[in-house]
């Protein structure tokens, strides 16, 4: 299953004007590697992003991304995360799992300048704070909270380690 076409293909084919297209395409991949065929829709707001069988025991899980809205991860079992979504890799190698446990360790751990969790009192959801990824991108978000996010991931399986055990 190749998910960098599903995800490429997906934002190719996918609105100008969606600023969620990336992690929507990301979505679609990680459900993808995870139900072994292609996916070719998001799950709708509100719902169950993926459920899946893992060592004969039925988990929910939810699929976020970069500065995405938090909304959903405090029911689920698992949490798929990636900082940054490359669509020219696989989903299942740039994807991070926590348990509802580390997730929630997560996002009170960060201790640095600034907060971790922000609130969009517009919209009404919570969503990680904006940080620095690269010079082209949010070259001026917080360089401290991507230190962090970065540390915290390195210690977290990727999608595909997971599974492979």
């Amino acid at each position: 299953m190749n998910t960098s076409e599903i995800m490429k293909n997906f934002v190719i084919n996918g609105s100008d004007n969606d600023s969620g297209v990336i992690g929507k395409a990301f979505e679609l991949g990680v459900r993808s590697y995870i139900m072994r065929r292609k996916v070719t829709k998001v799950k709708q707001q509100g719902k169950t992003d993926i459920r899946f069988t893992y060592e004969n025991k039925r988990f929910y899980c939810e699929i976020k991304s970069a500065c995405g809205e938090l909304d959903g991860t405090d029911k689920a079992d698992f949490i798929i995360y990636c900082d940054n979504v490359d669509i020219d890799f696989p989903a299942e190698t740039q994807a991070h799992i926590f348990t509802r446990e580390q997730w929630a360790e997560f996002l009170t751990g960060y201790n640095g300048r600034g907060k971790f969790i922000r609130h969009d009192a517009k919209r009404g959801h919570d969503h990680i704070q904006s940080f620095y990824v690269s010079e082209t991108i949010r070259p001026k978000a917080s360089k401290p909270i991507a230190r962090y996010i970065e540390s915290v991931l390195f210690e977290i399986p990727t999608l595909d380690e997971f599974f492979q055990k």
